[in-house]
């Protein structure tokens, strides 16, 4: 029954996106005056709509009497982070438009599904009429994972204990676990199929050791990969016991990119507002022991 629901509800998602990019993909060219036989077309983007945000784009006018058009000006129009409409680019005098990669995604509006939907404006003047059109375009981003969040349980009378895991991503219809003891023989795997927030748990892994869970958001631009390090059960206790707000736990916390690379040592938790954005592994110290390992995402 609960694999039902969960099918019900994703399809529903599905479908209420498939609903929304119909509005969104299909171009919508809209004059005044009753001209219409112009419209915006995009040179690269194909008839679903959608566009990669990590190339460049050209548009242009098509339709009977553009050479007659005076006074064109474009604007290339994105949501801003906060929601109000940005002016990304604008151009005169020209029937064409070209618009570059988007270098700061995280500067705008992404939905739910890991997409920026903006618009190509474009208005002149034809034969003393008004011209007035727009485009809408989506772009497509890599897939992202904004948070993960985990609780274990140990299994009474065994020496193993379960994971339940929650993660939340965009940009992808699933996410790929994988989780690795130390000293496993295999490899465990699945895939989680919730829209958006994703919930599961990595069961009986054995207390005394290590272990890894490796989550994994794909489409066709680019995966990310976010790593659950989990130390022996005994030295999780310790670690979840004190959180990494608590400025006065650790003797020193060491931050690291996401590929291992050490970036710099603090003893405030507050200092991480200087970073950038990004993902940082964060070692916690009581003296020379490691105490709690964990990954926070600016």
């Amino acid at each position: 029954m609960k694999k039902l629901l969960n099918a019900l509800l994703f399809a529903h998602v599905r479908f209420g996106v498939l609903a929304c990019l119909i509005g969104l993909l299909c171009p919508q060219n809209v004059l005044s005056q009753g001209i219409a036989n112009l419209i915006i077309t995009g040179n690269d983007i194909p008839e679903s709509g959608l566009a990669s945000a990590y190339i460049s784009h050209s548009f242009r006018i098509d339709g009977e009497g553009r050479d007659n058009i005076t006074d064109g000006k474009w604007a290339f129009v994105l949501p801003s982070s906060n929601g109000e409409e940005t002016v990304v680019k604008s151009a005169e005098d020209g029937l064409f438009f070209d618009i570059d990669s988007l270098s700061n995604p995280d500067d705008f509006t992404i939905s739910k599904d890991g997409i920026i939907c903006g618009k190509i404006r474009f208005s002149g003047i034809l034969n003393g009429k008004v011209v007035d059109l727009q485009y809408n375009v989506t772009f497509e981003l890599r897939p992202t994972i904004s948070n993960v969040s985990y609780t274990t349980q140990k299994i009474d009378g065994l020496d193993s204990y379960n994971a339940f895991c929650k993660v939340d991503y965009k940009g992808a219809d699933y996410v790929y676990v994988k989780l690795e003891e130390e000293y496993g023989a295999m490899v465990r795997t699945q895939f989680v199929r919730e829209p958006y927030s994703a919930h599961f748990a990595c069961r009986n892994i054995a207390s005394p050791f290590y272990a890894w869970i490796d989550i994994e958001a794909v489409n066709k631009y680019g995966r990310t990969v976010y790593t659950i390090e989990l130390p022996p059960f005994d030295d999780q206790q310790t670690a979840i016991d004190n959180s990494v707000g608590d400025d006065n736990v650790y003797s020193e916390i060491k931050v690291y990119t996401a590929d291992g690379i050490s970036l710099k040592s603090i003893s405030d938790v507050s200092a991480i507002q200087s970073l950038l954005p990004g993902m940082y592994v964060f070692k916690c110290y009581r003296g020379d022991k490691v105490v709690r390992v964990s990954k926070f995402v600016k």
